[in-house]
């Protein structure tokens, strides 16, 4: 099944987002409901000018670097996947911490793996 976990809304007009994850101690979280658990694709729809600009992703306290490529215009989004694990039940949380590089999210969606 599909799920869109949180919608902050650059797409939507006079939207929302996540931004100013540059700052020291930024980020965002969110608590997901795992389901029966398993292997899922987290995909993250972003805003950068940046060339490569790296954050912090945590999935119940484990840490990896998600890179972010450069979408050319802070007003146009391109999508990054990750492969995740989650726990069974809606004990999970999904964290994005800045690196003190400028990123903008607007959704962030999970799919369960085949």
């Amino acid at each position: 099944p599909h799920v869109r976990v949180a919608d902050f809304g650059i797409a939507k007009v006079g939207g929302g987002l996540v931004h100013g994850l540059h700052q020291a101690g930024a980020g965002c979280a969110v608590s997901v409901d795992g389901g029966s658990g398993g292997t899922f694709e987290l995909t993250i729809a972003y805003a950068t000018e940046m060339k490569n600009a790296r954050c912090e992703l945590i999935i119940n306290g484990t840490s990896q670097t998600i890179a972010f490529l450069s979408t050319d215009s802070w007003n146009a989004t391109k999508q990054v996947s990750q492969t995740i694990q989650l726990k069974q039940g809606n004990d999970n949380r999904i964290e994005i911490k800045g690196r003190g590089q400028g990123v903008n999210l607007d959704y962030i969606e999970i799919n369960k793996s085949r």
